[in-house]
């Protein structure tokens, strides 16, 4: 599976502010939550839901240090198993959403994100996810009007 041509999210190179390990997890929780989309866009999403909640400042994700930590929370990614594979294609996609976070954090602005930083949630229907900014399910729901840097 070849990697879309996608925009580097930044010319500038800032020190990184994520591991090797956080790539993994990612990488896995998407395997595991949205595979099934074969959508890099859908995918990406719940990689900058990850990210969200990890940047949110809820108290309820005090404890997790690291994005890692974010994934691995109990009951937090229902489809992150340690024993997912590790495919090469999320693990390039985990770079690149946290490329672009990265470049977020140091103050860019449009780096590329597939979800706004206020979705903390999403649940699955067997073949997309569906983003919200509360755990209850109020019925409002990610509309996927932001532009986004993958083919699909």
């Amino acid at each position: 599976h070849k990697s879309p041509a996608v925009t580097e999210p930044t010319a500038q190179v800032y020190e990184r502010l994520y591991t090797e390990a956080d790539v993994i997890a990612l990488a896995k929780m998407a395997w595991g939550e949205a595979l099934v989309t074969k959508s890099d866009t859908e995918m990406a999403a719940t990689m900058w839901c990850a990210l969200n909640r990890f940047d949110s400042g809820d108290p309820y994700y005090r404890n997790c240090k690291t994005i890692e930590a974010i994934v691995l929370q109990r009951g937090a990614f229902a489809g992150y198993s340690a024993d997912n594979p590790l495919d090469d294609h999320l693990v390039w996609l985990a770079r690149d959403v946290l490329d672009r976070w990265n470049a977020e954090r140091y103050g860019e602005t449009d780096v590329g994100r597939t979800l706004p930083e206020d979705y903390l949630f999403f649940h699955g229907d067997g073949k997309h996810n569906h983003f919200r900014k509360d755990y209850i399910h109020d019925g409002l729901y990610w509309d996927w009007s932001l532009d986004s840097p993958y083919e699909n």
